[in-house]
Formats: C-alpha cells, structure tokens, sequence
C-alpha cells in the first residue's frame, strides 16, 4: 500500500482514485500553444528524461568531495504525433504552425501527465500519404519549462555587452598588473619565454579568420608588430602588455568570416594553453616562476573568451540555430575555463580575489541573454522526409516563395553535392528554414 499512500499525499483528491490498470491511466494525447489552440495527436511508444544537477567541490589535503545539490532540470519528453484520414495533412500543417509559435505551451502528455512546454530543437515532417494508409508525422522534443519570463537583455544589449568586455579588458589588466612577480631578471625572462610561447598560439589560431578581411589583418598585423618591438618593455608594465594582448585577440573577432570559424579559433587558442602542459596544472615546484606562467597564459585564455562574445556581437545570424549554437559555444568555453582556472589555483595554492572572474562571468551572461532573445525572431530549423522526387530549384521555390534569393542558402545550409543538385530522391530527409 506504501505506493498508493505516496499517491494520495501528491495528487489532488480528484485524481487520488488509481484505476487498475497503466491502460486506464492513460490520457488523450495533445498540445495546447501559446495562443490557446488545442490539438490532439496519436503517438507510439513514449518516453521522458531529466538531468541531475550537481557540482562536486574538492579541497586541498582533504581526502573525498563534497557534492552540492542544485536540483534538476525539467523534463523533456521526445514525441512522435501521428494525424490520420484524409485530413491528415492539414492537422500536421496546423501542428507544425503551433510549435514555432512563441512562448509556453501545455503538453497533456498520455502517461505522464500535464507540463508547461516548450518545443526544443529540430521538428521533423514526414508525410506517407500512400504506403502508410493517409498519415502525417511530425517528430519534436518537448521542454519543461518553469513559468518565468525568458531572459531579457536591454534596451541596448550590445552597448551592454561592449561595456562589460571593456570591464573584462580592465580586469585582465588589473589582475596581471597585480599578480605577476617582475622582481628579478630571471623571473623577467620567464616572462618573456611564456609570453612568446602565447603569442605564437595567439598567431596560429586567429591568423586564418584574421586573414579574411584586410581590414582586419591590418590591424591585427600592426598591434602584433607593436607588441614584438616592444616586448622587453611591456614585460616590465604588465598593464599595458594585458591591453595590447586583449586588442590582438579581439581584432579577428570582427573579420568577414563565418561565425562558426571565428569561435572554433577562439576555441583552438583556448585549448592550446590548456593543454600547454599536457592538460596537467602548473608545477608548484618553482613557484614565482610558475605562478607568473599561469598569469600570463590565464589573462590570454580569458582574453578567447572575451574575443568569442566580440565576434557574436559583429555577427548577423540568419537562424535560431545558429543563434543558439553560439550560446552553447560560448558557454561551453566559459565553462573550460573556469576549470583551468580551479585546477591550477589550486596546484599552485593561489587565492582567486575573483574580479576576472566576474567579469568574465557578467559577461557571457550578457551575450547568452543577447543571443537566446534574438533567436526569438529568427527563422527556425524545420526538417522534410520527402515523399517523392523533387527538383532542387522547384522545392526551393515552395519552402521559400523563391528562387535567386534563397538558392545557395538552401543548397549550403543542406550541404547538396552532385547529382543532388539535379534532383532529390524520395526518402531524403531536407533541412530548410523558416
């Protein structure tokens, strides 16, 4: 009886009589949109997921970890909703129009119960209008989402966002000014080699997207000839020589190319100082030494994340997907970063006062904000199983209203190669955007 006890105490007493069977619990299966219309669906097998929030915090001489416990996500819940009969098309038309509305809907799951949702990612249609006896199928993944408005940005987000990285520009320099150890000439040199080493990283990774635009190459070309000649005296003014590095890392941030390339080089520059020794931390063994390496390769990793957010900022995204794919890219290096940064505080023994790191933090914070509200008003990913032949030039014109405009977005944005470009067999599955 322990289950039904557990019943009674979470359901409403209307719903605390349990019928017998999982088969008289089931529900009608629908989704109600944002702007109240409700349909219903058939469906096959079902299923949910729900990730566990946790941190684990480890300490210096102390044997285990202390897990902190941050809840849950919400469900997610994959649904497969099938239209039948001779209307069977429009009701998936209809379907597919109220899951690219905006805002929360209700999701009257058939076994699971009632959540407020959001429709995540790619919405797949398939239409088997003869083998499968008149059926329309549209695939989408449900989120459960808490009733909260989504994350704001201001009337200004990209004033916002250059005002946060000028912070995080004065906070790098800060923080190097403050930390590194210029009191003896070998520890200079140190500097010096750890310093080259990160030029040289910078060099390989941006030099490709810095390339792009000659505007940009310019600029970049100019501020690494001014850093090179007077290296021997920025070594001695670490303020200025963490200015100089920041302007060098955020040039190609704004060079004619796409966004992917940008971040993926913020991203390289990033992962080759964390894996400059082979992914392990800094040797405590000499300490100035390696504390003023870490210094140094610290301020120009945070530096690739500050030239990921420049680059979004100077990118028009034409997709909701490409919006959010930055966002993810973004958050992801974030996230890296901070834990290069744990692991080497704590080999060396450092104290992190934390004034990069919030700014770092306000930061990405801003640019996710930024990138999640705009990717409210761009087109969405929707995906087509064909169900015939098609020419490549007449299906463009029917997802897009035309032809000269849409054309090569169409053919990049589904990577079609030979003799895709003449035709598309039934069966292929098509991306487009809408």
């Amino acid at each position: 009886m322990k289950l039904l006890d557990d019943i009674s105490n979470v359901f409403s007493p209307e719903e605390r009589a349990v019928p017998p069977s999982w088969k008289d619990r089931l529900r009608e299966a629908s989704y109600t949109s944002p702007s109240g219309t409700k349909l219903v669906f058939s469906y096959e097998n079902v299923s949910r997921s729900r990730t566990k929030n946790t941190v684990e915090n480890t300490f210096p001489d102390v044997n285990g970890s202390l897990i902190q416990d941050l809840g849950s996500s919400g469900r997610r819940f994959p649904i497969r909703a099938i239209f039948w009969g001779n209307n069977c098309d429009l009701e998936a038309d209809l379907f597919e129009a109220m899951l690219f509305e905006q805002g929360i809907g209700k999701l009257s799951h058939p076994l699971y119960g009632l959540f407020d949702v959001i429709p995540f990612g790619a919405v797949t249609r398939k239409d088997d209008l003869k083998s499968k006896a008149n059926q329309s199928i549209v695939e989408v993944q449900f989120y459960e989402t808490l009733l909260a408005t989504y994350p704001e940005t201001a009337e200004d987000a990209l004033a916002d966002i250059t005002a946060a990285t000028d912070a995080l520009n004065d906070a790098l320099a800060n923080d190097l000014a403050n930390n590194l150890d210029t009191s003896s000439e070998g520890l200079l040199a140190g500097i010096k080699d750890t310093y080259d080493s990160a030029l040289d990283t910078i060099e390989t990774s941006l030099r490709k997207v810095s390339d792009a635009e000659a505007l940009v190459q310019k600029q970049f070309n100019e501020i690494e000839k001014s850093i090179n000649r007077g290296i021997d005296v920025l070594i001695r003014d670490p303020l200025n020589l963490a200015y100089q590095t920041q302007m060098l890392i955020q040039s190609p941030a704004r060079a004619a190319e796409s966004i992917n390339a940008r971040l993926e080089s913020y991203e390289n520059l990033a992962k080759d100082i964390f894996d400059k020794n082979d992914g392990d931390p800094y040797d405590p063994g000499f300490t100035n030494a390696e504390q003023n390496a870490y210094y140094t390769d610290d301020m120009v990793a945070s530096g690739a994340v500050g030239g990921s957010v420049v680059a979004i900022q100077n990118t028009d995204f034409e997709t909701k997907d490409e919006a959010l794919g930055a966002a993810i890219q973004i958050s992801d290096l974030f996230d890296a970063l901070i834990k290069y940064k744990d692991d080497n505080n704590q080999s060396l023994g450092l104290i992190d006062y934390g004034d990069s790191y919030q700014a770092l933090q306000k930061l990405v914070s801003l640019a996710i904000g930024y990138l999640i509200s705009l990717s409210f008003n761009l087109k969405t990913e929707k995906i087509m199983v064909l169900s015939a032949d098609r020419s490549i030039i007449d299906l463009c014109a029917e997802l897009y209203g035309n032809v000269d405009k849409s054309l090569n977005f169409f053919i990049q944005t589904n990577e079609f190669t030979g003799s895709q470009l003449i035709s598309l067999k039934k069966g292929d599955t098509v991306v487009y955007y809408s």
